[in-house]
């Protein structure tokens, strides 16, 4: 059988890698959100930081009430208060993580559209007429 503690501390560095890659993906879509100048995209992946990093928060003052409660603690309860709070948090890991992916292809698909203001125009030199 599986010691407790070695679940426990797999189940802790679980919820610290995703927070640092969910994190780690919003942050370089908001840096190239600022440089592309898509300040809603950018808006939204500061947001998405933030929630990220209160997700983690609440599952750390989830697990830091539990461990200096005064109840009887065995493993059946750590196991109830591990997988009540580590599920939840991976599920909203991966629907943070796809929608950095979504913002992140919004991206890249305005990056590679010319815009209207750089299209070349080829003029016949004539009033009012444009090649075509």
């Amino acid at each position: 059988m599986i010691d407790p503690r070695t679940l426990i501390t797999v189940l802790a560095l679980t919820v610290s890698l995703a927070t640092l890659l969910v994190a780690g993906r919003f942050l370089w879509c908001l840096v190239d959100a600022l440089q592309a100048r898509r300040y809603l995209i950018a808006t939204v992946s500061a947001a998405c930081i933030a929630v990220i990093f209160l997700l983690l928060a609440a599952v750390v003052v989830v697990w830091f009430g539990y461990a200096v409660a005064h109840t009887g603690k065995s493993t059946r309860n750590d196991l109830i208060v591990l997988f009540s709070t580590v599920p939840p948090f991976l599920l909203a890991s991966i629907a943070l993580w796809l929608l950095g992916g979504k913002l992140y292809s919004r991206l890249r698909l305005a990056k590679n559209q010319p815009s209207a203001d750089a299209a070349p125009r080829h003029e016949t030199g004539r009033e009012g007429e444009t090649d075509q």
